[in-house]
């Protein structure tokens, strides 16, 4: 009989099939599907082909739950309808599912891609967010302040061919936790060695009349 592993394909358009609203067909059709050989094997010393099973409305019942008289109405739904074919003999009978291979999942490679594919156009909203969600982190990421090291900071000194002193300048951030005047965080560093360009704090950062000055003019802006 079949196994248990791999699986079987259904497509949405199944939700249109005319047995769909009749839950007692629709599952037994269902576990018929699940039950059914998905290569040629040997039961009982029966020779069977892809989507043949054998077995009996008692087996059936007990595998869905549903009474063994709403079995039979439902296989004989699904054989007017062409889904089956039936033969009976005095111990089981041998159901045919016909198109039994538009369900079958047993081509590796293509149904591979399918799933996947299948899984991507079930999430796609799902997946946009997730998207739109990094690139808000990112965005907020970038706009956090990275305080300098004392290197960059000598280097931003040299290319501007000023005479601040970085390490002054550094320890006093530092010192501070990288604020600006009023206790506003820092957000360009770069801004700030400027600013001690044009007020002429180079030298004297560590007077404290100095500093003074720094906070009364907003210096560290």
């Amino acid at each position: 009989m079949a196994s248990s592993e791999g699986y079987i394909k259904l497509y949405r358009k199944m939700m249109k099939w005319g047995w769909y609203t009749d839950t007692n067909t629709k599952c037994v059709f269902l576990h018929l599907l699940f039950l059914a050989c998905y290569e040629p094997c040997y039961f009982k010393g029966v020779y069977l082909e892809p989507g043949q099973i054998i077995t009996t409305v008692k087996e059936i019942s007990d595998g869905t739950g549903i009474s063994v008289r709403s079995v039979r109405t439902s296989l004989e739904r699904l054989k007017s309808t062409n889904e089956l074919t039936i033969e009976t003999s005095p111990k089981f009978s041998l159901i045919k599912l016909n198109n039994y291979a538009d369900y079958q999942g047993n081509d590796k490679g293509s149904d591979k891609q399918v799933t996947n594919e299948r899984q991507t156009n079930d999430k796609p909203s799902y997946s946009k967010e997730i998207k739109e969600v990094k690139e808000v982190k990112n965005i907020d990421r970038a706009k956090k302040f990275c305080p300098p090291t004392l290197e960059e900071i000598k280097a931003y000194c040299l290319e501007r061919n000023n005479t601040v002193d970085a390490e002054k300048f550094f320890d006093y951030y530092e010192a501070n936790g990288w604020v600006q005047g009023k206790g506003k965080p820092v957000k360009d560093w770069k801004a700030c060695v400027r600013t001690w360009e044009r007020n002429g704090f180079d030298q004297t950062v560590g007077n404290k009349n100095q500093k003074e000055t720094y906070t009364e003019h907003g210096a560290y802006w």
